[in-house]
């Protein structure tokens, strides 16, 4: 469900009426009540072809399903089969010695040490041209460094 009465700055100018078709909740600066969801870069007005799509999202088990489905195809042509390559690139870089996580502290940095190696294969899968997991893959980074920092100083 759209979440309504979020206030986000619309691009589409007041005086011309809102591209979304939506209510003006404040004529001075303009928002908008939806946004597109942060997957797709968020913080922007969505279209109204967004916006029908939005309201025509599956709601049922079979259809959230099927969603999913389309989803897993839509990624496979893109990243291929990466997913099935993240364990064998793990080991790799564990030079195929066993790791050992004991404290949720380890967890943390060794989950995001694994959300870096699988943005780092799709980049690599993509030939180096996706702009989203650059852009993810130092997010992670700056996650992972804010975390050994916090653990550093207790």
């Amino acid at each position: 469900m759209i979440e309504e009465n979020r206030k986000v700055p619309c691009a589409c100018p007041a005086v011309s009426g809102c591209v979304n078709k939506l209510k003006v909740l404040n004529e001075e600066t303009h928002y908008c009540r939806i946004e597109t969801p942060i997957s797709t870069g968020g913080a922007r007005p969505m279209t109204r072809e967004e916006f029908i799509a939005a309201m025509e999202a599956p709601e049922t088990p079979a259809e959230i399903l099927g969603a999913m489905a389309e989803t897993f195809r839509e990624r496979g042509k893109i990243y291929g089969d990466n997913w099935k390559r993240i364990g064998g690139v793990l080991h790799a870089l564990a030079g195929g010695k066993p790791v050992t996580i004991s404290t949720p502290e380890e967890w943390l940095r060794w989950s995001l040490y694994v959300l870096q190696v699988t943005k780092l294969t799709r980049l690599a899968t993509t030939s180096l041209e996706h702009i989203d997991s650059t852009h993810d893959l130092a997010v992670y980074s700056a996650m992972l460094e804010a975390v050994q920092k916090e653990q550093q100083n207790g």
